[in-house]
């Protein structure tokens, strides 16, 4: 499309160009004849008037200059139409796309439908089919057990979790504990040692002054002097505890500041483990109803199959029979039948009174019937 508008313009512009051309090769020819006849004195003004000839120049040049005109008009609806053409082909592609798009929607829609269809025909066949719907009312009871499993396994190791939560909240308890009496003991030396600190300083200050007013009098036997160097040595002693007693409870405020911060850390770790023991118990109460309503949906289930099996066998042991009658009934005739069951009577009548004495009879009948062909039902019956 871009490549025949560009060779329509290219078309139009060269036309417009010719014209132009022409119309100037036209009006210079007819001025040059003019000024040639004009000079050579060949046309008479009487003859041939110049007003008629500048008139059909005029004209001729007004239809060329219409002609311009009608060639753009035709060129702007040339353009029109070709950017009509453009957004027709963009809507032609868009059709397209569509169109496709339906075609596919309409595959989608017929898989589907044969979907429902199977699926439709699928149930009605289960609703017919005893077998495949107790199979799938198994398949159903066998999910919801799987999801009752996994939701068991899943509480075992939460409360797996929650008994190492337990272990470490009784760590953390001890831990709590030891450093309580740390910190009380701590509290203990501190008060301790603050008492004793103004009584040391007062013994110094005494004994200082003692010292010096036995220095300056100098009264000093042998005795007095021992005696102020125990005394001195001692107010050496106590006052370097003194100075360790300060400098250790300069080192233990660290510490101390430590200890409250764990302290804090354990109160906000208890907070939170006993959220989470709540929590846990709350879902361990939910679990043991769900596991109470699950094990009594279970014995239900057990009996139910227990029932079912003993029906199945039931109904096998009842088409077995049947079966075997209907070979007996077909292979031998009425009079053979009312013959077995007239010496069955006879010898019944004739059967001992002791259980013993009954059930070899029994027996007896039962390998004479075996060998005669008759079926399971007769010794049933017997």
């Amino acid at each position: 499309m871009r490549g025949d508008q560009s060779g329509c313009s290219q078309d139009f512009v060269d036309m417009v160009l010719l014209l132009l051309a022409y119309f100037n090769e036209k009006e210079d020819a007819i001025f040059c004849y003019v000024e040639d006849t004009c000079l050579a004195g060949e046309i008479h003004m009487d003859q041939v008037p110049l007003q008629e000839k500048n008139q059909d120049i005029a004209a001729e040049i007004s239809k060329l200059k219409n002609q311009i005109k009608k060639f753009s008009i035709d060129e702007a609806d040339y353009l029109h139409v070709v950017e009509q053409n453009k957004t027709l082909a963009y809507d032609i592609k868009d059709l397209e796309a569509n169109s496709e798009l339906l075609k596919k929607m309409d595959i989608l829609q017929e898989e589907m439908d044969l979907l429902v269809k199977q699926k439709e025909d699928y149930e009605a066949e289960l609703a017919h089919n005893n077998d495949k719907s107790e199979m799938l009312r198994l398949y159903k009871e066998l999910t919801a057990k799987c999801k009752t499993l996994q939701a068991e396994k899943e509480m075992k190791q939460r409360i797996h979790q929650f008994r190492d939560y337990m272990k470490e909240y009784d760590m953390l308890k001890m831990r709590e504990e030891k450093l309580d009496q740390l910190l009380a003991s701590v509290e203990i030396a501190k008060a301790v040692e603050q008492e004793k600190f103004p009584r040391t300083q007062e013994n110094i200050a005494s004994l200082s002054k003692l010292c010096y007013s036995y220095i300056r009098n100098c009264c000093m036997d042998s005795e007095t002097a021992e005696k102020l160097k125990k005394m001195m040595t001692l107010v050496v002693n106590n006052s370097t505890k003194a100075i360790q007693s300060e400098s250790s409870a300069r080192r233990l405020a660290p510490e101390i500041e430590l200890l409250c911060q764990d302290l804090k850390r354990v109160h906000t770790g208890k907070a939170k483990l006993s959220s989470d023991l709540s929590s846990l118990k709350e879902q361990t109460s939910n679990v043991e109803s769900e596991l109470g309503t699950h094990r009594t949906q279970r014995r239900i289930t057990d009996k139910s199959e227990k029932k079912l099996q003993e029906e199945c066998e039931l109904l096998t042991k009842c088409q077995r029979y049947f079966r075997q009658y209907l070979q007996f009934d077909s292979h031998h005739p009425l009079e053979h039948k009312l013959g077995v069951i007239k010496t069955l009577q006879h010898w019944a009548k004739e059967i001992p009174t002791t259980s013993q004495g009954r059930k070899n009879e029994q027996d007896h009948i039962k390998t004479a019937l075996k060998t005669c062909g008759h079926p399971d039902w007769a010794f049933t019956k017997t």
